[in-house]
């Protein structure tokens, strides 16, 4: 996989993903709180880098795999084993991305909620940030 290659990042429909509608957008701080410990930390850039420039440009971004991985701090996009490569792999892993093609990638604008196994493997500290934030917005909605 070259570093020069190019991949264009639109946004997902808010159903075009499966699982849960998001909620909480790249500066909420559910994300932080919640979302970081679930990710780590470089998918978790990753993903409040790549939807905050949605946000920005809705029809989409070009990117290639050297300047995400150089905005990211991860050095060479160079083989299969580049962490810029196991980072995108973890984010559609989480259902965050989806890869139409290898070129072509819909993000999450917004997370949901975590899920309960997400949570039971988390430290109590972050469930009780969850469970606070959650009843937060709860409230306020």
């Amino acid at each position: 996989m070259s570093g020069e290659r190019r991949v264009r990042f639109l946004p997902a429909p808010p159903n075009g993903l499966p699982g849960p509608v998001g909620c909480y957008g790249p500066s909420s701080s559910y994300v932080t709180a919640v979302w970081l410990p679930i990710l780590g930390p470089s998918t978790f850039l990753a993903w409040r880098l790549l939807a905050g420039e949605l946000h920005h440009y809705p029809g989409g971004v070009t990117l290639t795999l050297d300047r995400l991985a150089s905005d990211l701090g991860l050095g060479s996009p160079r083989g299969e084993q580049a962490a810029v490569v196991r980072t995108l792999r973890r984010l559609e892993r989480f259902g965050i991305t989806r890869a139409i093609t290898d070129d072509l990638v819909l993000v999450r604008e917004e997370l949901p909620p975590a899920t309960p196994a997400q949570l039971t493997r988390l430290d109590d500290a972050v469930r009780t940030r969850h469970d606070r934030l959650v009843g937060l917005q709860t409230r306020v909605s």
